[in-house]
């Protein structure tokens, strides 16, 4: 080979190699869009939210009894899918004992999509139901929405999110019913939005940041426990017949805090059957 070929081959080989990425620098760069990523979804600014891992299931409940990392990279997503016609006489979500986020209270570890219309497909009990020591290890930021179905029984009390213990849980911007149709899809036995304490399961530190409820009963009822709900909006009493889900069930206020949990900017409304439309209510 003459020299000049030498030197050109040389040339070529030097820049294709300065060119190519190396394998450190493309897992780098992986690393780095999902920080990214992450970075977007956030307590403060939830929208961008994309999940690590989407696990969709159909007439199945979810139960996390175990840090929610233990399933794949965080956000965690969960779509729990119900066939029309077919009750489902279960807690939808069911968050316990061992459940757990990543430890990093600004960021968002849990992203739900229940889906129900309250009449033909759903959950017939709760949508979702926060249990005894869920959160306690290193606490658990949830989004996204909850509906419910056709209640399992007429004696069953449907909620949106019921809280039978928990601690350091935050709900950002989650929904239950169609609030902007004023359409409820649980019956808010409880609440919307439930601090239940049931059977001295005190629901500890758990918050509510902004977010829309509606339920036929009640729609924030804080009975035991603590936390706050700031910026959120609820709505309830929609029992004359005008919404089909809620005929033959009893209304009450929209934001009854009974328990320590401190509210600011509530937006609570509560059906006036004579003026045909929501009015404010204000918390109790």
């Amino acid at each position: 080979m003459s020299l000049r070929r030498l030197l050109v081959s040389t040339a070529i080989l030097t820049a294709s190699a300065a060119l190519a990425p190396s394998a450190g620098a493309a897992t780098a760069g992986a690393a780095q869009d999902a920080a990214a990523a992450r970075l977007d979804c956030t307590v403060a600014s939830p929208g961008g939210c994309v999940p690590g891992r989407t696990i969709t299931r159909r007439n199945r409940r979810f139960l996390c009894d175990r840090p929610l990392g233990r399933w794949g990279r965080l956000p965690l997503k969960v779509v729990l899918n119900f066939s029309r016609g077919r009750r489902f006489g279960q807690n939808a979500v069911d968050l316990t004992t061992g459940c757990a986020g990543d430890g990093n209270p600004s960021t968002i570890d849990l992203i739900l999509l229940v889906r129900g219309n309250g009449r033909t497909y759903g959950p017939g009990v709760d949508a979702v139901k926060v249990r005894h020591r869920a959160g306690y290890n290193r606490g658990i930021q949830i989004t996204g929405r909850a509906d419910c179905g056709p209640r399992y029984s007429p004696a069953m009390h449907q909620d949106g999110v019921q809280l039978q213990g928990g601690r350091n849980i935050t709900f950002v911007n989650f929904r239950v019913g169609r609030y902007n149709r004023g359409r409820s899809t649980c019956q808010g036995a409880g609440g919307a939005f439930f601090y239940s304490g049931a059977n001295g399961n005190r629901p500890r530190n758990i918050d509510v940041v902004r977010g829309r409820f509606i339920a036929c009963n009640r729609s924030l009822l804080a009975g035991l426990g603590s936390g706050s709900v700031r910026g959120a909006r609820f709505r309830s009493g929609r029992t004359d017949g005008s919404d089909p889900r809620c005929s033959g069930f009893a209304g009450a206020p929209p934001c009854d805090v009974r328990a320590n949990v401190s509210i600011r900017n509530l937006t609570c409304q509560r059906w006036n059957p004579r003026r045909n439309r929501w009015v404010s209510d204000r918390p109790r």
